[in-house]
């Protein structure tokens, strides 16, 4: 369905035309999966409400400004061409807003107690009762796959073999990787969280799902009161050490609430000019846990366990992953120059006039993070372009 008409809808169409909604089973918070269909037995291809796939479409909550996951889709669909979630915003603080939870609340007071569907639920329910957004977003449609779903699969000639064989996927990672940095979104690639990686199995198109900015603003980490965002310094965060953890050491999101649940990590730059050190000691390392995870379940129901890559598999995979990182660069340096830099800057200003400010939204990180690219882009060493950026972070903090 599309996510344009739905939010055309007044709050009495959201009572009515939302015939069933359920939680999904995975994340903190996961989303909300929304029917306007009730089941036909007599036609396969319609409304399934066992089957996610099948809804028309996805309500996800969330804390802060719907501004951070716009502004990643726009800059990720116009560098690399991924795929979107076409996604919507609904303010909670909306006569909108407040019909989309008391229709959610509908489908949660009928599961029954005691059910996994209502355990769920009440899981789940501080978060999209406190939500200050909801995203409307599409729903991903069959050829598209979740990488740590297909990596771990059995032994077939599938798994994590057919994945580093896919060159088409493979590059792609690799122009996910250059984006996620520029946008400081480390929960997916930088730290490997593969549950975030959707790509189509027909042409290794990556989607650009679970996205998000992390440019973490110097004043909010200082005055964090959670300390959560804070790396482990042992002390209070100075102008240097926030220019130098954007550059090395990733720091996670700030809290936007007292229900915000754990905070993603941000993506340190110097991992986009090191992408050899990131695929061995980062990627690979990771892989080859789930991989061994995988072989023991496998083991323990007498299932075939999955085959592990060859070495050559490996090297011929990180050879096209780095060929898209380089590629993804060379599209980013593009988007962060002349006027195209100037269209980046209207974009994130009228995300924030539209859906407010948000303080993992910060435009001085922004800048922090392009100026460090050009930098490296132009030869500079890494300690020389972080002794740069920190001396802009003092005059700019």
């Amino acid at each position: 369905m599309n996510t344009s008409e739905v939010i055309k809808w007044s709050p009495a169409q959201w009572y009515d035309k939302v015939k069933f909604a359920k939680p999904s089973g995975g994340g903190a918070i996961g989303v909300v999966f929304c029917w306007c269909q009730t089941p036909n037995p007599f036609y396969s291809g319609g409304a399934d409400y066992n089957n996610p796939r099948t809804a028309d479409f996805v309500i996800k909550p969330i804390q802060g400004s719907a501004a951070t996951v716009r502004f990643a889709e726009h800059m990720m669909k116009h560098t690399i061409g991924a795929l979107t979630l076409h996604t919507k915003p609904i303010n909670r603080a909306t006569p909108h807003g407040a019909a989309v939870m008391y229709t959610i609340l509908k489908f949660r007071n009928a599961a029954q107690t005691g059910t996994p569907q209502r355990k769920r639920w009440d899981s789940v329910w501080n978060h999209v009762s406190n939500a200050q957004a909801y995203l409307v977003q599409e729903t991903l449609n069959s050829g598209v796959l979740e990488f740590g779903d297909e990596a771990y699969s059995g032994g077939n000639g599938q798994g994590l073999r057919y994945l580093l064989r896919d060159q088409p996927l493979m590059k792609n990672l690799g122009l996910l990787f250059a984006v996620d940095a520029i946008l400081g979104n480390g929960d997916r690639l930088c730290k490997p969280n593969t549950g975030n990686i959707m790509y189509n199995c027909w042409n290794g198109m990556v989607w650009a799902v679970d996205s998000t900015t992390v440019l973490t603003n110097y004043r909010e980490l200082v005055n964090d009161p959670s300390y959560n965002s804070w790396p482990e310094w042992g002390e209070q965060p100075t102008a240097n050490s926030w220019a130098k953890a954007i550059v090395s050491d990733s720091p996670s999101a700030i809290p936007t609430t007292k229900h915000t649940p754990i905070t993603p990590p941000a993506f340190a730059m110097q991992m986009l000019f090191d992408p050899d050190t990131w695929w061995r000691d980062v990627f690979r390392k990771h892989l080859l846990e789930g991989l061994h995870r995988a072989e023991k379940e496998c083991l323990a129901k007498h299932t075939p366990p999955p085959v592990p890559p060859r070495p050559h598999e490996w090297d011929q995979a990180r050879e096209w992953f780095k060929s898209g990182v380089e590629e993804g660069m060379t599209a980013i340096d593009n988007k962060l120059s002349g006027f195209n830099w100037l269209g980046v800057k209207s974009k994130y200003k009228e995300y924030v006039k539209r859906f407010g400010g948000d303080p993992n939204l910060d435009w001085t990180n922004f800048k922090l993070r392009r100026k460090y690219f050009k930098l490296r882009r132009g030869g500079m060493s890494n300690e020389q372009a972080i002794s740069a950026v920190q001396s802009y972070a003092r005059h700019k903090a």
